[in-house]
């Protein structure tokens, strides 16, 4: 009998151990696909608004930064020289950009980030790819991307824009290291396909599993499970080590002349019921940013790649 005992216990833990197992998070990792792209992440002046030893102490940082993430980042600065007639052409030139950096006839979007700093129409626009359409997220309820946007505008309409690229790598690092929002998700409205993380890596599929945002419930279920196995195998402890010699009908149990029973009844005078309104807006308040997850928005380049990422206007 204690052997039989022994092998449940064991059964026991064994599953106890596997459910912890499934419902235990996976750690993120990004990586750089292909190390001939890593020496085009620096900072391109096209307007010419940065010295030498500035674009070299920059250029260091952006590389640096780019190690730290395992994604590719590039800062683009252009002004007159380069005309934009409406916001959507400065996040194609953004996207375009980006591709052809970093997407060069693989047709795989690899992971990374490329900011536009726009002299032109002082539109500036931060473009997202891969993995890193969920780190730097632009969903509404979590629009990562427009809060580094408007942390370095004040900086760009001074016309510091080397302490604008350092705060931007920064924050960059700050997500980075948050980590991705719980239930992230992008969805491109011209593949018709939604993004999102799963075990290690950046899914696309036509829609979002069954599971997915529903992790409360899952471990709901998996807590209900486990505490089954345990109360079954307190059962089997007790029967195997207690015998009933009593029936189980109350009355064998109470010494009839010590025992009094009292009865307590609750008279209701009147039934009143109030709500009170509990304010559920997420914002930014005090420094802080909002970490809900939700859903973001992406789209594709003229090259067919999928972006994510947003524009700010100074």
């Amino acid at each position: 009998m204690m052997r039989q005992l022994k092998k449940i216990l064991l059964g026991g833990a064994a599953a106890v151990s596997l459910c912890a197992s499934m419902l235990m998070p996976v750690s993120v990792s990004a990586k750089r696909q292909f190390e001939n792209l890593i020496p085009s992440c620096k900072v391109y002046d096209i307007q010419g608004v940065l010295d030498n030893e500035q674009e070299q102490e920059i250029n260091q940082y952006i590389q640096d930064t780019s190690e730290k993430l395992d994604m590719y980042v590039a800062v683009h600065i252009v002004g007159p020289e380069t005309s934009f007639n409406s916001d959507s052409a400065v996040e194609a030139y953004a996207d375009d950009q980006y591709d052809y950096l970093f997407n060069p006839e693989q047709k795989v979007d690899t992971d990374g980030v490329l900011l536009v700093l726009n002299n032109s129409t002082n539109y500036d626009y931060l473009t997202t790819s891969g993995i890193a359409q969920l780190y730097y997220y632009n969903a509404e309820e979590d629009n990562r991307v427009w809060w580094i946007l408007d942390d370095i505008t004040p900086m760009l309409k001074n016309g510091n824009y080397e302490d604008a690229i350092y705060v931007f790598c920064d924050e960059l690092l700050d997500y980075y290291q948050r980590g991705i929002p719980e239930n992230a998700y992008t969805y491109n409205p011209h593949t018709k396909k939604y993004a999102f993380y799963y075990k290690g890596q950046l899914k696309e599929a036509d829609k979002l599993p069954w599971w997915f945002g529903k992790p409360l419930k899952m471990l709901g279920a998996g807590s209900a499970f486990i505490g089954a196995i345990v109360a079954l195998i307190i059962l089997v402890i007790l029967r195997c080590k207690y015998s009933l010699t009593e029936g189980l009908d109350a009355s064998n149990y109470i010494h009839s002349p010590s025992t009094n029973f009292y009865v307590r009844e609750d008279h209701f005078l009147r039934e009143h019921t109030s709500r009170t309104h509990i304010n559920s807006d997420s914002g930014r308040s005090g420094g802080g940013h909002s970490s809900h997850g939700g859903g973001g928005h992406s789209h594709s380049s003229s090259g067919g790649h999928s972006h994510g990422g947003g524009g700010h206007h100074r």
